[in-house]
C-alpha cells in the first residue's frame, strides 16, 4: 500500500524556507557523523530502515552495514545491496544490476551512492588519465569501455562536458553522479524520503537543497499541497511539450516557419501572464518548463505532480536549461521512464517527451551521418539507447567521429535488431523505435493538439 503524505517535521520546514535563499557553495561541504538516535531506531519497514542507512548522508556515500533487521518481510532490496556490498571490491556493473532488479526500492539510491563514493575517491586528486574507462563505467552502464576502434577519436568523456579539459571533468562527474542519488530517491513513488530530507541540511547540503531534484524530494517528504500551484504546473508543461513537439516536428521549410509562428505566439502568450520568457527561439518551451518544475514541486504530496515535476526537470536538462548546471547525461530518457510510475498524467507526460527526445536524436544522427561534425549528437540517441535496454550499448558510439560499418553494427545490437553493417537499415530500426515511441504516447489521453503533433511525427517516421 502506498503512504499518504508524511506529517511536516520542523526540521523540513526550516530547511525549505533557507533552501530558497542559500548561496549554492562551490563544492560540497563534508557530511557531518551520524546522529546518536540512529542507533536506537528499531527497524520494522523499508522507512526506518532508511533512517539507519541514511544517518546523516542524504547522499547515502557509506550507510551503515545492515544487520538481521536486513531479513525482514519488505526489506529484500536492502538485504540485495548488502550482498553487493560485502563483496571484496564490487564492480560497477554489479551495482548497475542491483538497480535494475529493484526498480523503485531503496536499492536504487543505494547503488547510486556506492557508485557516487567510489568516484569521490577515484577522483579526490582530480581525473588521472588512466583512471578515464573506471569513471566511465560508474556514470553510465556502457559496454567495451575498454576497447578502442579505429574512428573511436572522441574523448570518452566527451559526452559529458563536450571540448572540457580534465580539471572540468572532475566536478562535472561528481555533480552528475550526486544529482542521479537524488534522483534515485525519487525512483517512484514508495521510497521512504524523511530521513535523506532531515538530513539535508542548510549549510552542509545548499547545493543538494537548492536543485530541483533535492526540492522535489524535500517537497514530497514534507507532503507539500497545493492543488491551484499543481494545475498551473499541468497547464505550463501541457504548453512546453507542445513546444518541444513543434519544433521537433519541423522537418520542412513549411513546418519551421509555421513553428516559429506558433512558438512566438506562445511566449506573448506567457509575457502576457507575467512570466519570463528568454530571447530564443525556443524562449516558451524553457519559460514553461521552469515554471511548470516550480509550480508542481508545491504541490509534490499529490503522486502525479512529482512525476510531472520529474518530466519537467529532464525537459530542462533535455534543453541544457537545468538551473544546477552538468545537464547532460545518460539518464536522462531513463528518468523519463521511472518518472512514469507516478501516476497516469505523468506517464502520459514522460512518454510524450520520449517521442521528442528519440525524435531530436534520430534526426541529429540523418543530418550529420555524413558530415564532419557527425558524432556530436550521438550522446542523445545513446541515452535514448540506453533506456531501452534492448542490448547492449558500446561507448565506441560516443567517440566515433565517422560513421562506418561498426557505427550501425553498434546501433542494430542495442537496438535488439538484426545485425547489420548498413546504414539504410540501422536507420530504418531507429524509425522503428521512433514509431513504437509515438504509438506508446498515443496511448494515453494527450491533449488533441500534441496528439496531432505525435502522429504527424509518427506518420513520417513510418514512411
Amino acid at each position: 500500500m502506498r503512504p499518504g503524505p508524511l506529517p511536516p517535521a520542523p526540521a523540513l520546514g526550516l530547511a525549505l524556507g533557507l533552501a530558497a535563499c542559500v548561496r549554492v557553495p562551490e563544492v560540497l561541504a563534508p557530511v557531518a557523523p551520524a546522529p546518536a538516535v540512529a542507533e536506537l531506531v528499531e527497524v520494522a519497514d523499508p522507512a526506518s530502515a532508511a533512517a539507519v542507512l541514511v544517518g546523516a548522508d542524504p547522499l547515502l556515500r557509506r550507510p551503515r552495514r545492515p544487520e538481521d533487521w536486513v531479513r525482514l518481510p519488505g526489506l529484500e532490496p536492502v538485504a540485495a545491496w548488502a550482498q553487493v556490498a560485502a563483496r571484496t571490491q564490487p564492480l560497477p556493473a554489479d551495482w548497475w544490476a542491483l538497480e535494475r532488479a529493484w526498480p523503485g526500492t531503496l536499492a536504487v539510491p543505494l547503488a547510486r551512492g556506492a557508485r557516487l563514493a567510489e568516484l569521490e575517491s577515484l577522483l579526490a586528486g582530480g581525473l588521472r588519465p588512466e583512471d578515464t574507462g573506471h569513471v566511465v563505467a560508474l556514470l553510465a552502464p556502457l559496454a567495451d569501455i575498454e576497447r578502442t576502434g579505429p574512428a573511436d577519436t572522441r574523448p570518452a568523456l566527451d559526452w559529458l562536458v563536450p571540448g572540457a579539459a580534465a580539471p572540468a571533468l572532475a566536478p562535472a562527474a561528481l555533480a552528475h553522479a550526486e544529482r542521479t542519488v537524488l534522483l534515485g530517491w525519487l525512483d517512484g513513488p514508495d521510497l521512504p524520503l524523511r530521513a535523506p530530507a532531515q538530513a539535508m541540511r542548510p549549510g552542509v547540503h545548499d547545493r543538494l537543497l537548492t536543485s530541483p531534484a533535492g526540492a522535489l524530494l524535500l517537497a514530497r517528504a514534507q507532503g507539500a499541497t497545493d492543488p491551484s500551484a499543481g494545475q498551473l504546473g499541468r497547464e505550463r508543461l501541457a504548453l512546453a511539450t507542445y513546444a518541444a513537439l513543434l519544433a521537433a516536428g519541423a522537418d520542412t521549410d513549411a513546418d519551421q516557419a509555421r513553428a516559429v509562428g506558433q512558438l512566438a505566439s506562445l511566449a506573448e502568450d506567457l509575457r502576457a501572464a507575467g512570466v519570463a520568457v528568454p530571447d530564443r527561439r525556443d524562449g516558451a518551451e524553457l519559460a514553461a518548463l521552469r515554471e511548470a518544475r516550480e509550480q508542481l514541486t508545491r504541490d509534490a504530496a499529490t503522486a502525479d505532480s512529482t512525476g510531472l515535476a520529474l518530466v519537467a526537470s529532464t525537459g530542462e536538462r533535455l534543453r541544457g536549461a537545468c538551473p544546477e548546471g552538468a545537464c547532460r547525461g545518460l539518464d536522462r530518457v531513463g528518468t523519463l521512464r521511472r518518472a512514469a510510475t507516478w501516476g497516469p498524467q505523468a506517464a502520459a507526460a514522460a512518454a510524450t517527451w520520449r517521442v521528442i527526445a528519440t525524435k531530436e536524436a534520430l534526426d541529429s544522427l540523418e543530418v550529420t551521418v555524413e558530415r564532419s561534425t557527425f558524432g556530436v549528437g550521438m550522446p542523445d540517441l545513446v541515452d535514448v539507447l540506453l533506456a531501452e535496454g534492448a542490448g547492449p550499448v558500446d561507448l565506441s558510439l560516443l567517440r566515433q567521429r565517422a560513421a562506418g560499418p561498426a557505427t550501425w553494427l553498434a546501433l542494430t545490437r542495442a537496438l535488439g535488431a538484426p545485425d547489420t553493417t548498413d546504414a539504410a537499415p540501422a536507420i530504418a530500426a531507429l524509425r522503428a523505435l521512433l514509431v513504437r515511441h509515438c504509438d506508446e504516447a498515443l496511448g494515453h489521453p494527450l491533449p488533441d493538439r500534441q496528439a496531432e503533433q505525435v502522429r504527424r511525427i509518427r506518420d513520417r517516421a513510418a514512411r
